[in-house]
């Protein structure tokens, strides 16, 4: 069907999201790439601070981590989405941190003169790049900061905005607990040509004494204006090299959305990290699946 099903979605949203945003792309960002199986405003292995800046700190003393992330939705979908990272320790407390990300659906068929698709594809796709910087400013706080360029592109049309986003990261509370907040495409002097988000998240440990022997449980809500919000329930638990996340996670827009299970597994070996995760996908549309790779050096 090339792509039809999505195809119709974006049809139908073309004159609003014109209207509301200047940047082709922004509706392709709520596939989570990187976040998947855990919440944006929390750390994630790939330190690459897309969804808060001030995670970064939790290089934890390393040099430098690299990583990449993919992302595939349902042929019926047929969005593709690609991360690559990297973050290096100025010193104990500031790390500085340059992502490349890019969201797309390259087989939209074309039907401008006719209904039969017979008139070629069209390209819709946005890209950004995001250079970030934290900084460990007490035990328990972080602070950081993200410059972010985003390029849409939809049919001929390409335009780029620029975006400041800041997050902090709280955490070695009681029992481990972490407690994240961080904006997502801030535009202080054009709040009208971008979508913001907001990301807030927490954790705590529920069994385990240490980081690789433990589980975890928290909530996350991702809040979109002026009327979106995707909820998540999660927990996480690792026994030496082998991770497992599981949550469920829905979208209210307007009315409240099914509950999507989410399900990650990570394997950590020396200074490599892999990890896949599967959503369960809404209206029978099948799973997004993603991969994620990573590896520190001292």
């Amino acid at each position: 069907m090339r792509h039809l099903v999505f195809a119709l979605a974006i049809a139908a949203l073309a004159p609003p999201v014109a209207a509301a945003q200047r940047v082709p792309g922004r509706d392709l960002l709520q596939f989570p790439l990187a976040a998947l199986d855990r919440p944006a405003a929390l750390p994630t292995d790939l330190a690459d601070g897309l969804g808060n800046p001030a995670t970064l700190v939790t290089l934890n003393g390393a040099k430098l981590r690299v990583g990449a992330a993919a992302l595939q939705t349902p042929e019926t979908q047929g969005v593709s989405a690609q991360l690559l990272t990297a973050a290096h320790s100025l010193s104990e407390r500031i790390v500085v941190g340059l992502s490349a990300a890019r969201w797309g659906v390259d087989d939209i068929a074309s039907t401008t003169t006719s209904p039969d698709a017979s008139d070629g594809d069209v390209s819709y796709s946005t890209a950004m790049l995001s250079m970030s910087a934290a900084r460990r400013n007490t035990r328990n706080v972080s602070v950081g900061l993200s410059l972010r360029a985003r390029t849409g592109s939809m049919g001929g049309a390409r335009r780029t905005a620029v975006a400041v986003d800041g997050g902090v990261l709280v955490d070695s509370l009681w029992r481990d607990a972490r407690v994240g907040v961080a904006s997502f495409l801030w535009r202080p002097a054009q709040t009208g040509d971008e979508r913001t988000t907001l990301h807030v998240a927490g954790d705590l440990r529920v069994w385990g004494t240490s980081s690789v022997r433990q589980a975890r449980a928290g909530v996350s809500a991702d809040f979109t204006e002026p009327d979106e919000r995707l909820e998540f329930i999660y927990a996480s638990g690792r026994h030496g090299p082998l991770a497992v996340r599981l949550g469920l996670a829905r979208t209210v827009r307007w009315e409240n959305g099914p509950w999507r299970a989410r399900l990650g597994v990570g394997f950590h070996y020396d200074k490599y990290v892999v990890a896949v995760a599967r959503e369960e996908g809404a209206d029978g549309l099948g799973g997004v699946y993603q991969f994620t790779i990573n590896a520190t050096y001292p």
